[in-house]
């Protein structure tokens, strides 16, 4: 018995276009490997994908389906992002918008911090926002379910270029 940890693109996970390292190295021992489930026993042959010999083929139909999903999901997020607004000022019926709220919507994170987004003209035209400030407006909470898938995939996205101190580019 085993588990394996894998990270992998999730058109992969979805169609089972994957060798598990237990899988590998079953077959490197010179072993089968099988699984036992619900149907009984499934023996995978060496240098088979997961999911089967078309795996790798049927691969291609989820990314359409993945990346509608992430698409809607990332415009929500950024719709979300623009509408977003604080509490009521001092006088208790005007409201603005949050402060750093718009660097969500940046195509261009830079691993710096500063307070407003800004256009940068060169090659292409996008806006700079501060990775840092983004990934503490994501992180504040409080967003809607259907931007969760790309919520999700922004932070880990940001968690990294913060750590790793490099800029990030979206392209949708």
């Amino acid at each position: 018995m085993a588990i394996d940890f894998m990270i992998m693109p999730l058109s992969r996970y979805l169609s089972g276009d994957f060798v598990t390292p237990t899988m590998a190295f079953a077959w490197q021992q010179g072993l089968p490997y099988s699984l036992f489930g619900p149907d009984g026993r499934r023996d995978i042959p060496k240098d088979m994908p997961f999911g089967g010999a078309d795996a790798p083929t049927s691969r291609a139909r989820f990314v359409p389906m993945i990346l509608d999903d992430l698409k809607k999901s990332y415009e929500s997020l950024i719709e979300e992002a623009n509408t977003r607004v604080a509490r009521p000022s001092f006088l208790g019926f005007l409201k603005r918008k949050t402060a750093g709220v718009t660097h969500i919507a940046a195509s261009v994170f830079l691993p710096i911090t500063f307070d407003v987004p800004f256009d940068m003209p060169v090659v292409f035209e996008r806006v700079a926002g501060s990775a840092h400030v983004a990934l503490r407006e994501l992180e504040a909470g409080g967003w809607s379910d259907s931007t969760s898938s790309a919520r999700d995939t922004l932070l880990d996205a940001l968690r990294d270029a913060v750590r790793l101190r490099l800029p990030m580019i979206v392209d949708v």
